[in-house]
């Protein structure tokens, strides 16, 4: 470490408003760094800590979120609404299911969830829906996953699945960060930078491990921009996968080609750039309307995507 180069402390308390929102300030920073490293925090504190959300739930005799019930006073979309707001801790490995079973005239809140062992909830006064009929009944299935970040209803596995609602996941454990950067004194310098950060978390973390966890997940990135680490084989594995589904997604008609190679690989069922990869050049001479020079500006044109053909 160059000597002109000073680290700062660990992060200290500077106001605590209670277990889960609270100030720390990191000092000193050399002059400059203080939005460097405070911005770069403050994504991976945003995006990249784990958490667990419901990801999907089903009640019994309801088959679409458009749907009413009986004896309730919420419609399925407010339902949703309130559903996404439950906040979990668990130590769970894959998706988990949680079970409600409430019945008389009641308000069904979080405290009513049955959970397994490794699950607890952080909210347990959430409210869920009102039943306003003493001989209302309801029976609810919950889904749990971890994740990171943020998840559509979209984008959720198995949202097909008849009376399976899938719900917009907040994974992120982090609701609200931000920071001022300040000067500070090192000697007889008063230029140097001290970050105070501004958190709050959803309950499930304690806003000084926030810190600590983000600065762990950017030091493992530097290290492996250094050369300290390399990635795993599980890594490199997920890394060819996301660029498969990328490739896919990159339609022949948006490349700079003519109309009519376009058309000649659309007729051969080339319609995206990962089936073109399955071609060589030679399959290439042998499908119609395809000519030496237009198979040699095609790949010109797939090279900027890192892909070449044999």
């Amino acid at each position: 470490m160059p000597n002109h180069i000073i680290l700062p402390k660990s992060p200290v308390l500077v106001k605590e408003v209670n277990a889960f929102q609270a100030s720390y300030a990191i000092e000193p920073l050399n002059p400059g760094y203080g939005v460097t490293i405070a911005n770069s925090l403050r994504r991976v504190m945003l995006s990249s800590l784990e958490g667990v959300a419901v990801t999907h739930y089903s009640i019994k005799g309801v088959s679409h979120e458009f749907s009413t019930i009986p004896h309730v006073l919420e419609d399925v979309i407010d339902i949703t609404l309130n559903i996404k707001a439950l906040r979990f801790n668990a130590v769970i490995d894959s998706p988990t299911l949680l079970t409600i079973k409430a019945q008389g005239s009641k308000l069904v809140t979080g405290k009513d969830i049955k959970l397994p062992g490794g699950v607890t909830i952080v909210n347990p006064e959430t409210p869920i829906l009102t039943l306003t009929d003493k001989d209302a009944k309801v029976e609810i299935e919950l889904v749990i996953e971890k994740g990171v970040g943020f998840r559509k209803e979209a984008e959720q596995e198995g949202q097909a699945e008849v009376g399976l609602i899938a719900v917009d996941s907040i994974f992120t454990p982090v609701v609200r960060v931000s920071y001022d950067v300040e000067d500070t004194r090192v000697g007889d310098k008063t230029n140097y930078n001290r970050i105070v950060f501004h958190i709050t978390t959803d309950g499930t973390i304690a806003p000084v491990d926030v810190i600590t966890k983000s600065a762990a997940i950017l030091v493992e990135q530097f290290s492996a921009l250094s050369g300290d680490i390399a990635p795993t084989s599980t890594q490199k594995e997920e890394v060819q996968e996301s660029s498969e589904i990328e490739t896919s997604s990159i339609k022949i008609e948006t490349l700079d080609i003519s109309q009519k190679t376009i058309k000649a690989l659309e007729s051969a069922g080339i319609k995206n750039i990962a089936q073109l990869a399955q071609f060589t050049k030679a399959d290439l001479l042998e499908i119609k309307g395809l000519s030496a020079a237009s198979i040699k500006k095609l790949i010109d044109q797939i090279a900027a995507h890192d892909i070449t053909l044999a």
